[in-house]
């Protein structure tokens, strides 16, 4: 009985709806390479926009019962975007920065509508219940397609498993980040038992589906949730009985799925035909599992006192079980102090993958650069620490600045990335936010029932999983994983919230809402046009791109339209020169990379590309000047320095050899998304 009055309650909740079609966008990102391409997210953030509008318009008392504590939060992440509309006007590369100000205010509006809804226990475990399911139903179909592929490979990225997000460790933390709402509700007495049943089964498959790329900084993330999980949730000794079978087989199956790579040259078909069974039978026994559990559970009662007191014995039993397993490893794997020595050298080296590791789990710390990354973005912000350097804007500073051949675009840290480009005052308005937002799920979760405090811990647990990943890694520009870890923090801060249920306006206010709503529409207008604006223009090019052999013409006039829209960005420029340089065209070709240069003046390749205009044309003097600038904005491009060399020597240069090069070069790469238009144009 009480199940089904919860489950109707979910189904009637107002709150639902939209919390749903805002979800459902993350699930269509998933599928779409994290959302990170501009004419992925663009359309899903303007969506997720009018929702909040709409949601503003249809409750008249959505900001009633608002705390001053989640008030405030929502004004330091206002600010905070504001803010990063700001640094448009100071930093180097403008049209980064508008898309980093535009993917911050998707964030802003996200935590807003699901921090505002009317939320109840109820509609938001279903949700979070729909989320994870989605999400793990998204990785085994990924699983089962990468298994039954002709060239499975194609689902790998530098050796490791990366569908669906194409990205090993951002696939690695959506699955894993899922993970825990799902074994925490499959542990709710409140929760129907088939749903816990199936519940449980998902959560199994997304812990396998999130070892499988075989991300390290999972590992570290992964006992920090599991502390907060301990401390926070209730009924402790329920959650771990759950969790017990799921670690069960996750350590049955763990020998199988970390075959599944393609370090050791093992046929990675079979591997992943091998893993695809083991992760199915797996999660037909915990769906069995946990229907078991569950029907049990309903018939057991253990008086308050005693629940609580095994409740600690289970916390402290998981803490010896994992004490111990430390104590047995570290012997195993030698002298602990030289492997921190070994790997701390690792971390400061050059990024090194060794031939002879047959995990990604053992390759140390050197298969990277975060230190070099991190160099370089502290030294941004050293050089403007009040400000920052601007939203987004880090790729052409590392280019300048980078001791080795990656090219990552971003600082892969969430800390650094803040600090670096948004300064002091976007680092203290950013802090705030999350200090506001967590104190304010901290007193609901001291208000709340047993219920509701462990859906509000289920969605604090996927936050802090993608936080803490995302501290080393660069989930801020993937949407996938910052849609649902900012939804969840806005749920956890405004979870039972009476707002709906409040009284309308008294009419002396009506004017003031009036007022109010006019203020509120100008703005939504406003932050429409701030993604319209980018998305139509990434459009055209993305069409340009595709046409360009079949209807050149055409494709010209769509870059003409896609630099109007978007004044701000090179990127149109940049294809309409490169698309020139394939068709032979020089004139187009010296129009599109000079119009690049006056809006991104730090752009190595357009300056490269004039170089070798200016060299096919025998204006060997006005060659070398701009390859010198090209290579002083990027000492480090090896296809820089060769034409300069040919040019030196008064050797002959083609536009097809410089294709050719970059082909080469891309091909070589080892930086995620590397971002040129050689590659958007095939």
């Amino acid at each position: 009985m009480r199940a089904s009055v919860i489950a109707g309650s979910a189904l009637a909740a107002p709150a639902l709806l939209p919390g749903l079609l805002a979800l459902a966008v993350g699930i269509a990102w998933q599928v779409a390479d994290g959302g990170y391409a501009a004419t992925s997210w663009y359309p899903g953030a303007l969506f997720v926009l009018a929702l909040l509008a709409v949601v503003t318009a249809t409750y008249r008392g959505l900001l009633t019962g608002v705390s001053l504590t989640l008030g405030l939060a929502l004004a330091s992440f206002t600010a905070f975007t504001a803010w990063n509309f700001l640094s448009i006007g100071w930093a180097d590369v403008q049209g980064d920065a508008w898309d980093g100000a535009n993917r911050t205010l998707l964030y802003l509006t996200v935590f807003a509508l699901f921090a505002l809804l009317p939320w109840r226990a109820g509609a938001a475990a279903g949700l979070l219940g729909a989320y994870c399911i989605a999400t793990a139903v998204v990785g085994g179909v990924f699983l089962l397609r990468a298994a039954g592929a002709d060239d499975p490979t194609d689902a790998f990225v530098t050796s490791r498993f990366g569908d669906p997000i194409g990205y090993p460790n951002g696939s690695s933390s959506l699955f894993l980040a899922a993970f825990w709402p799902a074994l925490v509700l499959a542990s709710r007495r409140e929760v129907p038992w088939p749903a816990r049943g199936v519940l449980l089964g998902a959560a199994g498959l997304l812990l396998q589906l999130g070892l499988l790329p075989q991300s390290r900084a999972s590992l570290a993330a992964a006992p920090v949730v599991l502390a907060l999980m301990l401390i926070l949730g209730p009924g402790r000794l329920r959650t771990i009985v759950f969790l017990l079978p799921v670690a069960a087989v996750t350590l049955a199956t763990s020998s199988t799925l970390l075959r599944v790579d393609l370090f050791d040259g093992e046929d990675v078909g079979a591997a992943l035909l091998d893993a695809r069974t083991a992760m199915l039978i797996s999660v037909l026994a915990l769906v069995a599992v946990g229907c078991v559990l569950a029907s049990a559970d309903r018939r057991l009662r253990i008086s308050p006192p005693l629940g609580r007191r095994l409740s600690r014995v289970g916390a402290a039993a998981t803490a010896l079980v994992a004490l111990a397993a430390v104590v047995i490893l570290v012997p195993r794997v030698g002298d602990s102090v030289q492997r921190v020595d070994a790997a701390w050298e690792q971390f400061l080296g050059p990024p090194v993958i060794d031939e002879q590791v047959t995990s990604h789990f053992a390759s140390g710390l050197g298969g990277g650069n975060r230190y070099d990354i991190w160099r370089v973005a502290l030294r941004q912000f050293r050089e403007r620490p009040l400000t920052g350097i601007g939203s987004d804007n880090f790729a052409a500073d590392y280019v300048r600045e980078r001791s080795y051949r990656d090219e990552p675009q971003y600082p892969h840290s969430l800390p650094v990335r803040i600090v670096a480009q948004t300064g002091v005052v976007g680092s203290l308005l950013f802090a705030g936010t999350l200090v506001l937002a967590l104190v304010a799920a901290w007193r609901a979760l001291r208000r709340a029932e047993s219920f509701a405090r462990a859906v509000s811990v289920a969605a604090l647990l996927l936050f802090a999983l993608w936080l803490a990943h995302g501290s080393v890694d660069w989930f801020w520009e993937l949407p996938a994983l910052g849609l649902p870890a900012f939804a969840c923090l806005g749920l956890a801060a405004g979870l039972g919230r009476a707002g709906a249920d409040a009284p309308p306006a008294a009419p002396r206010r009506r004017s003031l809402r009036a007022a109010v709503g006019a203020m509120a529409a100008a703005v939504a207008l406003t932050a429409g046009a701030s993604y319209v604006l980018p998305w139509l223009a990434a459009r055209h090019v993305q069409t340009a791109a595709e046409i360009w052999r079949s209807d050149p013409e055409a494709a010209f006039a769509g870059l003409e339209r896609a630099r109007d829209l978007n004044p701000l960005s090179d990127r149109a420029d940049l294809i309409f020169g490169a698309i020139g340089s394939r068709l032979g065209d020089r004139v187009r070709m010296r129009q599109g990379f000079t119009r690049a240069l006056d809006r991104n003046p730090h752009n190595w390749y357009a300056q490269l590309e004039l170089g070798v205009l200016e060299a096919v044309e025998g204006n060997r003097g006005a060659a070398l000047r701009r390859l010198q600038r090209s290579r002083a904005l990027n000492p480090r491009e090896q296809v820089t320095r060769d034409v300069e060399e040919s040019v030196r020597a008064r050797e002959r240069i083609t536009l097809a050899q410089v294709d050719q090069a970059f082909l080469d070069r891309l091909e070589a790469t080892s930086s995620p998304r590397p971002d040129t238009s050689r590659r958007d144009l095939g």
